[in-house]
């Protein structure tokens, strides 16, 4: 819904008389969530660094300084580098940033006859790291943390004319720390290696003016169902309030203009609580993302008729709370569908003021309806634009962990830090709290704090403010999520590990969530160890023009398997990458590829492909689930195409691509509202070899088509016993699928050595743990069998241990899915009969969640003795391996095969099984190696 003119009109009318604009102190450029008398402080200060143990107040101590510098104000107040400075500058000034103790700032400002004799607020909306401030030489307030903060100011400390405020503001160098250097307060992003540790006065600083009663805070508690909104109000003063104060409210329905939409009178004696002052509203409007509807709320407050203050701002009628397991707006269901902000607005005139273009117009683009302002809350003006247009934030406080390593604290230190978390997130809720498109306070991210966090903390939180959810980003530690919130953090789903475990990990913790809980994931696809090591991860190269583009199918992928179990909040990291303010401009419709993926895979209603698997024997019938998502709460009609190509539709869906389809299947559903449902679709492999994609299109009316897309192959299983008929085996300790797999193809063998002379072409040893100790012993025979010509297969399996026979190690790592692989690739300038009839491509996924191919690779000092074959995420990292030893050959072969083999199993797959055959097929030094 787009607000008037005459709307947008009275709003700005309104903060010109409520923000002082005739002061002469460009208050054009001050936007507070509460419109009233005030006096902006913005604009030239004066910065000194250090003297952190002198006096400054004292006129005496403050004239020997000689070195005042200009800084502009919301602003850094330390030297800032210039643009294209070089990596050591940047990590040298980082180190000034860490150790300075403190800044202090001053300026000048002028107060009429008027403004001099009434009672004053001081107020900011964002100090890093907090600060003590003077006016005239008075110490009026510290406040040690770096969120918004007010102080009142004693009477007779401001005078007509010239006033002076001075600021103390410490450096990272100087705040509370564990002796393991983690921060005591919360800063965001400070402690890690990208977060800022430099001193800013951030935000806008100013004075409000009030006279012996101060409206401190204002909270519209809505309550649709019942038509009545209650202004909740603390009344505050820095003298005696009056014995009585007459509270008057008017509210107003911003699309017409001047139209009362309700007001109450009530007159009140006691303050030490808050004020609960409902308002009845004539046949409300609802707030929700597709009509953003405001109204204004006015509050006057009057002793003995005499105005004492009034204040104005901007809410909508919504409720949000979690029922059944799930957020709901209204009472309708909440799907949030968005990503991730790292507090771009202050990233510099790329973003500052485009507010609507990034958060509004992009974001749709994507089929984004929100975002997590991770690290901190988000500016007054962006909150501003997301009231109107509809968009709803997830505002986080700067409690950050990330996992650290050094977040070790002792009991004392845990009192300070949690301690200082509570006076920080008052100044951020009561600042915010009336704007409707924040939905959610996000009250730490990756954190082990669990027990304090979801129980104390989060109860503050709400008392605070009930009006709505909290969640603690990130799902490790012993108590994770809060009471009705469990978030997942899979952040490395492109980073690490096989491609499906994201999805595999997704369906188990979807399946066994508490019931009232809510499940989310507020981020994942994030790039880890740099562009170069991840791009090798997954193409093998360390550059691939394609990369963008496979790391957007992932992301669809992955997003989609979020969306058939219905995740309330799913936020892919991060925007900014995608967007055309960044500079991109993939193609017309859509700046990156993962703009097109977002597009279809966040679309609201959308038909989604329940497959993984890619590769099927040609002329196969294959039936999959087919999801139908309506998060829309009206019926939709739509068309579905399903389509099988051999080119890649590019997310879009590309026309040149679906006009190359071999088959082609189109229907019409109707997707009643607020539902799922699941049905099958039966497609047939395409009998000519190679690879296509099986594409699902939904068009319908208003909205640009979406897709669901998975590659598929179409191969033809390996003649096993054909190629194998003459070929004489020893499997020693075989398990069950190789034992049914050589029975299937009539393949005759022996599972133990024997007597005598070796009489076979291949020994293949399955489980070294599992072999006899007579055929332990007989590891000289099969050393002189491979010198005769024989060849000696070894399998993936736990550990390696017949030294004896051969020395190596299998090496995995412990942790979480490092070393764990869907790809490998074969060396360079390397051929071999183990990948005949194999294509490169056909080693990127397998068959059956998650996908792995591989989970260890080979060392030692006989990685030396013979040629590499295949590696995993990067090429020191060896899984199969040819050592010539004599007429003969020793293979090991570290990929998971055998659990493969089988075409009645759940994951067979017929890439798998040639790579078997092949392993089996040779006899003696038969590979050549190809520089």
């Amino acid at each position: 819904m787009k607000r008037s003119f005459h709307s947008r009109l009275l709003l700005m009318v309104m903060i010109c008389i409520f923000t002082g604009a005739g002061s002469g102190l460009a208050a054009d450029k001050l936007i507070t969530d509460y419109q009233r008398d005030n006096l902006t402080l913005n604009g030239k200060w004066q910065v000194v660094v250090g003297h952190d143990d002198e006096e400054l107040w004292k006129p005496q101590a403050r004239e020997k300084i000689t070195d005042w510098a200009e800084v502009t104000v919301p602003g850094t107040l330390t030297p800032r580098l210039p643009k294209g400075a070089s990596e050591e500058a940047r990590k040298a000034a980082r180190q000034v940033d860490t150790k300075r103790k403190c800044v202090w700032v001053r300026r000048e400002f002028d107060l009429s006859e008027a403004q001099s004799q009434r009672n004053v607020a001081l107020k900011w909306n964002g100090i890093r790291f907090g600060a003590t401030a003077w006016l005239n030489g008075r110490k009026i307030t510290t406040h040690p943390t770096m969120g918004p903060h007010t102080a009142l100011v004693p009477p007779d400390i401001l005078k007509q004319g010239r006033n002076e405020i001075l600021l103390k503001v410490p450096g990272y160098g100087s705040i509370p720390k564990s002796k393991t250097g983690f921060p005591l307060i919360p800063t965001g992003g400070a402690p890690t290696s990208w977060g800022s540790r430099n001193v800013a006065i951030y935000d806008d600083i100013y004075l409000e003016f009030y006279d012996r009663a101060y409206l401190k805070w204002t909270l519209a508690i809505s309550d649709p169902k019942a038509n009545k909104v209650t202004l909740r109000v603390w009344v505050d003063s820095a003298q005696k309030l009056p014995e009585t104060l007459e509270i008057s409210i008017a509210v107003r329905d911003l699309t017409e203009p001047g139209k009362l939409a309700g007001q109450s009178q009530s007159s009140f004696s006691a303050f030490d609580r808050p004020l609960d002052i409902p308002v009845s509203i004539q046949a409300p409007k609802l707030w929700t993302p597709q009509s953003p509807h405001l109204y204004l709320a006015e509050l006057e407050a009057r002793a003995n008729g005499e105005l004492c203050d009034k204040v104005s701002f901007s809410f909508g009628m919504r409720d949000i709370r979690v029922e059944g397991g799930h957020y709901r707006l209204n009472g309708a269901p909440l799907w949030l569908r968005g990503s991730n902000l790292v507090n771009e607005w202050r990233w510099g005139d790329r973003f500052r003021g485009q507010a609507k273009t990034y958060i509004v117009d992009e974001a749709r683009v994507m089929n984004l309806n929100s975002f997590r302002t991770h690290t901190g809350p988000p500016p007054t003006s962006w909150v501003n634009v997301a009231d109107e247009h509809g968009t709803m934030i997830l505002a986080e406080f700067p409690v950050l962990y990330n996992y650290m390593k050094n977040f070790v604290l002792t009991p004392e230190d845990f009192e300070v830090w949690h301690k200082n978390i509570l006076i920080d997130f008052p100044g951020w809720i009561t600042k915010l709290w009336n704007h409707p498109s924040i939905v959610m306070w996000v009250i730490s991210n990756e954190t082990l704090d669990g027990l304090w966090e979801g129980g104390p903390y989060r109860d503050a939180v709400l008392a605070l403010d009930p009006t709505r959810p909290t969640m603690r980003t990130g799902g490790l530690g012993s108590t994770p999520g809060t009471k009705d919130n469990l978030d997942l953090h899979p952040c490395a789903n492109i980073a690490k590990g096989p491609e499906g475990w994201i999805i595999k990990d997704i369906i188990e913790t979807a399946a066994s969530k508490d019931p009232t809980r809510t499940l989310t994931c507020t981020e994942y696809m994030n790039i880890f160890g740099g562009r170069d090591r991840m791009t090798m991860l997954w193409t093998g190269k360390s550059e691939d023009p394609d990369i963008k583009r496979i790391w957007a199918e992932a992301a669809a992928e992955h997003t989609e398997a979020m969306r058939r179990v219905q995740l309330d909040v799913i936020l892919p990291y991060m925007y900014a990458g995608w967007t055309r303010l960044r500079g991109n401009n993939w193609r017309q419709e859509f700046p990156t590829p993962m703009a097109a993926a977002l597009h279809s895979s966040m679309s609201p209603v959308l038909a989604s492909l329940d497959l993984f698997d890619r590769n099927y024997l040609s002329g196969q019938n294959i039936s999959t689930p087919l999801y139908l998502i309506n998060e829309l709460p009206s019926d939709q009609p739509v068309k579905i195409d399903a389509y099988i190509t051999p080119a890649n539709p590019l997310l879009v869906p590309d026309a040149a691509a679906l006009a190359e389809a071999v088959w082609h299947e189109s229907f019409e559903r109707v997707f009643k509202g607020d539902t799922i449902a699941v049905e099958q679709l039966r497609w047939s492999v395409p009998n000519k070899l190679g690879a296509y994609y099986l594409v699902v299109v939904l068009t319908r009316q208003g909205a640009r088509p979406v897709v669901s897309q998975r590659m598929i192959r179409s191969l033809a299983r390996a003649d096993a016993a054909g190629a194998l008929k003459h070929k004489r085996f020893i499997l020693l300790a075989p398990d069950e699928a190789i034992v049914k797999w050589m029975k299937s193809n009539n393949l005759p063998y022996s599972t133990t050595l024997g007597k005598g002379r070796i009489d076979a072409d291949t020994i293949v040893i399955c489980d070294v743990a599992k072999v006899s100790r007579d055929d332990l012993a007989a590891a000289p025979a099969i050393i002189e069998f491979v010198l005769s010509g024989g060849k000696l297969v070894i399998l993936n399996q736990p550990k390696w241990t017949w030294k004896e026979l051969v020395d190596f190690e299998i090496n995995r790592w412990r942790n979480w899915l490092n070393g764990v692989s869907s790809r490998v690739f074969r060396y360079e300038g390397i051929e071999t009969s183990i990948l005949s009839g194999v294509d490169p491509e056909h080693l990127k996924r397998w068959n059956g969640l998650p996908g792995t191919i591989s989970d260890g690779w080979i060392k030692g000092e006989i990685l030396d003795k013979g040629k590499r074959l295949l590696w995993q995420e990067k090429p020191e990292r060896t899984v199969t391996f040819s050592m010539p030893m004599g007429k003969g050959e020793i293979l090991i072969c570290l990929l998971h095969l055998t659990e493969r083999l089988n075409a009645g199993s759940k994951c067979y797959d017929p890439v798998a099984e040639r790579v078997f055959v092949n392993l089996l097929n040779t006899t003696g030094r038969q590979d050549k190696y190809v520089k």
